[in-house]
């Protein structure tokens, strides 16, 4: 017997039948489907900080270069050169990639102010996932060729200094180690 709507009467059959109908009504409704590229993102090169603020501004004026990097043009070139073929990345088909330049804008901006990837993405609009990744890689890079000469591991007679002066300056002995 068939009861209201057309719908079998019986509950096992009704409850089978309206998990059915919603399954099927849930599949035959069109998603949304995501942007590839945000509209935020698409407006980079018009909009964007680097091209915006660092390109044209900061780049004729020493001191707010200073300020929003925490370094001098020069030191920044000197990065750059140095870190540039690990950063770099190819254009493809489907899209050009973020230059090494603004890539490095990007590391030692959020690393000069510790802006949230959001900001981040707000003000360079860039992804925050590519945000993430930009300051990663660019990290690494830093590391691998700086770390010889500008950021060196110190030698055990350079850990007793260091642990000597800390001992000093804050009345807390360095701990021993059984050597």
């Amino acid at each position: 017997m068939a009861g209201v709507s057309g719908w079998p009467s019986s509950s096992d059959d009704s409850d089978e039948d309206i998990v059915l109908a919603v399954i099927i009504s849930n599949k035959s409704k069109k998603r949304k489907r995501k942007e590839w590229v945000n509209e935020v993102c698409c407006e980079r090169k018009e909009f964007g900080q680097f091209e915006t603020l660092v390109k044209r501004n900061l780049s004729t004026d020493e001191d707010k270069f200073f300020n929003y990097f925490r370094m001098t043009p020069h030191q920044y070139g000197t990065v750059l050169s140095l870190v540039k073929d690990d950063i770099k990345k190819c254009d493809t088909r489907l899209r050009k990639t973020i230059p090494a330049e603004e890539r490095l804008s990007i590391c030692l901006r959020y690393l000069s102010t510790g802006d949230s990837y959001p900001t981040m993405y707000f003000a360079y609009r860039v992804g925050k996932s590519t945000i993430c990744t930009i300051i990663s890689e660019v990290c690494q890079a830093i590391w691998k060729n700086l770390k010889e000469e500008h950021i060196p591991i110190p030698s055990r007679a350079k850990w007793e200094e260091i642990a000597e002066e800390f001992d000093q300056k804050w009345n807390f002995p360095p701990l021993h180690w059984g050597h």
